[in-house]
């Protein structure tokens, strides 16, 4: 059998979904737009969710920062959010008296991308803080596995039409001719 695609080729355009330490300590989690959607972790003690009257999601880089706010009584208090997130986050119902402030956001595109701020206060004041990095990638092209699907059929049909080609040679053969389209682009 031929192999047409190289392995760091073919990884290197496989959807991922990773969770990475930055340097400052805090976490990124990157996607790629256009997935269902993402959850930012947040995590305190139950003794201290359960005791703060609110949580809130924030970006700081924005005019209008919020993102996502819960009370302790489980409703969503989304009359200052920021129209980005309309209708794109939520929350688990019971989140304040469980500990899980963890945040879903629905259908995350480029411009979703950046510093995250989970905060949970108790009467105005800010109890604890954690920040959360997302980076959100635009998906890879999908005419690369198109074209190395093509360039198999033609490694086979060439390879038919003259079985005293090594496989070995076939694969460079492929290989030389990707680089060329690549190159052309």
């Amino acid at each position: 059998m031929i192999r047409v695609m190289c392995e760091d080729f073919a990884s290197s355009l496989r959807l991922i979904r990773e969770v990475s330490q930055h340097a400052s300590g805090v976490e990124v989690y990157e996607v790629y737009e256009g997935e269902e959607s993402v959850l930012l972790p947040c995590q305190v003690p139950v003794n201290v969710s359960s005791s703060s009257t609110a949580v809130v999601w924030d970006r700081d880089e924005f005019k209008i920062p919020t993102v996502h706010m819960r009370v302790q009584s489980g409703d969503d208090i989304l009359n200052d959010q920021n129209h980005r997130y309309t209708n794109r986050t939520s929350m688990k119902a019971n989140a304040l008296q469980i500990g899980d402030l963890s945040l879903t956001l629905r259908n995350p595109t480029v411009s979703d991308g950046g510093t995250y701020t989970c905060i949970v206060r108790k009467y105005g004041q800010d109890q604890s803080k954690a920040q959360v990095q997302l980076k959100v990638k635009e998906r890879p092209p999908t005419w690369p596995w198109v074209l190395s699907g093509i360039l198999a059929i033609l490694a086979l049909l060439a390879r038919k039409g003259n079985p005293d080609i090594p496989d070995t040679q076939m694969c460079v053969i492929c290989q030389e001719k990707l680089a060329n389209v690549n190159m052309a682009k």
